[in-house]
């Protein structure tokens, strides 16, 4: 597998994992369970800046060269911004639950 295409692969697995973690914390705060959100939120922010770092690593190494994008790289790179945008909405949730739950 070249350079480019196991950095995207790495880019996918760990947002992947960011996501689901993100998705989880909205549910378990749904019902209350704040803390339980927070750590959820927390391990996926690692998952996040490990997605990140393969991401960084792959803009590195193309710097002065063209480099051509392929489906797989856009796709990664999508599911970057998405989950970061799901992080923001993940964390905005979390305190409209805890308003809802403090009533």
């Amino acid at each position: 597998m070249e350079g480019l295409q196991q950095l995207s692969f790495e880019m996918l697995s760990n947002v992947g994992l960011a996501k689901d973690c993100f998705v989880k914390a909205m549910q378990v705060a749904r019902v209350g369970k704040f803390d339980e959100a927070t750590d959820l939120i927390k391990e996926g922010e690692g998952h996040f800046i490990e997605g990140h770092r393969a991401h960084m690593q792959m803009i590195q190494s193309t710097q002065g060269e063209e480099t051509a994008i392929n489906l797989l790289i856009a796709h990664a790179e999508d599911q970057l911004m998405a989950t970061d945008t799901i992080k923001i909405v993940t964390k905005e949730m979390i305190e409209v639950y805890k308003l809802i739950h403090n009533k």
